[in-house]
């Protein structure tokens, strides 16, 4: 996998407008850009070295582990929608992309993309 500390990676990373973190083939997060920051309301910081499938709220990784596992069994992306209550406790959706990292036709580690997808279910609900 790319190294996500070079600059090059980092200043396209933070770029997007989109939320992405990327986790290694422990699951644990290795890297967050800003926009994630933004997106999920904490930085990077508070969340590296977490394991995507166990450090978080029950009520988002119910929804999210099933995507998360079906993408690294099947090496293929997983699009995903989850509910997310936030650090603040402001709950919100977020959608995205799971996209898993090979080599050696191994599992090792995980991009993902995220986004705010909160207005899109509300306007869904009416």
């Amino acid at each position: 996998m790319s190294n996500p500390n070079s600059i090059p990676f980092r200043s396209i990373i933070d770029a997007l407008q989109d939320g992405l973190w990327i986790a290694d083939k422990n699951h644990r997060i290795i890297y967050a850009n800003s926009a994630m920051a933004t997106i999920a309301g904490v930085g990077f910081d508070q969340v590296a070295g977490k394991n995507v499938l166990e450090d978080f709220p029950e009520e988002t990784l119910v929804y999210f582990r099933t995507h998360y596992q079906r993408a690294v069994d099947s090496l293929k992306p997983e699009k995903f929608e989850c509910p997310v209550l936030m650090p603040s406790g402001r709950s919100m959706w977020q959608g995205g992309w799971l996209i898993p990292q090979v080599e050696n036709e191994e599992f090792s580690g995980m991009i993902c993309t995220v986004q705010d997808i909160t207005e899109h279910k509300q306007a869904e609900e009416i």
